[in-house]
């Protein structure tokens, strides 16, 4: 396995002892819903309007409060401009 495979199991494990042990984690491969070639700045990649869109889709998800989500929007807005 190389090293981005152990990498990307070892966020798998992290992931689950966080849920096992109450929280509410989760990891998005973006290889496994489409996304194939990102990098570790989504606001710089050329599809930076869909990873916008997917991170606000999971502020959604999670019930983000107004302030969270009005704070992670507004920082991407202005990455984007």
């Amino acid at each position: 396995m190389d090293e981005w495979g152990k990498r990307l199991q070892l966020a798998r494990q992290w992931v689950a002892e966080v849920n096992k042990r109450g929280g509410n984690a989760r990891l998005i491969y973006l290889p496994e819903i489409g996304y194939k070639g990102n990098t570790y700045f989504p606001v710089s990649d050329l599809n930076n309007i869909q990873m916008a869109d997917l991170m606000a889709e999971w502020l959604k998800k999670m019930k983000a409060t107004s302030v969270a989500f009005v704070f992670l929007y507004s920082i991407i807005s202005t990455l984007l401009l």
